[in-house]
């Protein structure tokens, strides 16, 4: 008798449940646009998309770890198209302002726009960008704020794993323009990609319940 493999739903990482794979439209995945997104990730009983580090700290350990429990969700987000995080950034001249958990954009007219009186987000920092680099442009990782790498990759620069070390950057926001942030797709898959106007995939995460 052959027993059928259930595939796994969910990843855990710390206190949170992350979806193994993402949605799909028949072989490859589903794109939306950020709120979209977001709306299918609630109707599906999760909460947010994947901060940046949390999405980085998998990767890594899949990359590092010849065991890493999290090699198969590793190749499903790497697979095709670039995801989603859950934050939103600005430039204004050289500063750069991050947003974790944007939970108010609409996309209307190739733009997003704040629903509301204002941005409703958990936390925001802001950083100064290194002059000789545009609005609209890329940063290599090595040329980023350490807090902002820290922030976006969960480690420093010179400790990560050489493929995403030699393989990163920073694409920055247009000048004065909110947006959505996801990571890169065949372009560059470890790059993050700040104030996207494009669909990106989706990739559900919910704070696991406690049985008591």
């Amino acid at each position: 008798m052959t027993t059928a493999i259930t595939k796994e739903r969910f990843v855990r990482l710390d206190d949170l449940l992350i979806e193994a794979e993402s949605p799909r439209e028949g072989s490859s995945k589903r794109l939306f646009t950020f709120d979209k997104s977001l709306e299918s990730i609630n109707s599906r009983g999760f909460q947010r998309h994947l901060r940046s580090y949390e999405a980085f700290r998998i990767l890594i350990d899949a990359i590092e770890n010849p065991n890493s429990r999290y090699k198969s969700i590793k190749e499903d987000m790497l697979f095709l198209f670039g995801e989603w995080f859950s934050l939103a950034m600005i430039l204004n001249k050289n500063k750069l302002t991050t947003y974790i958990d944007p939970s108010n954009l609409v996309y209307k007219d190739d733009e997003y726009l704040v629903r509301g009186p204002k941005l409703e987000h958990s936390g925001e920092k802001t950083f100064t960008i290194p002059k000789g680099y545009e609005a609209g442009g890329f940063i290599p990782l090595g040329e980023l704020p350490r807090n902002l790498v820290i922030d976006l990759y969960s480690r420093t620069a010179s400790r990560l794993p050489e493929e995403i070390r030699s393989n990163a950057g920073l694409y920055v926001p247009r000048e004065g323009v909110l947006g959505p942030c996801g990571r890169g797709d065949n372009f560059g898959i470890f790059d993050v990609v700040g104030g996207i106007c494009f669909n990106g995939a989706s990739r559900g995460v919910r704070v696991a319940r406690v049985n008591k």
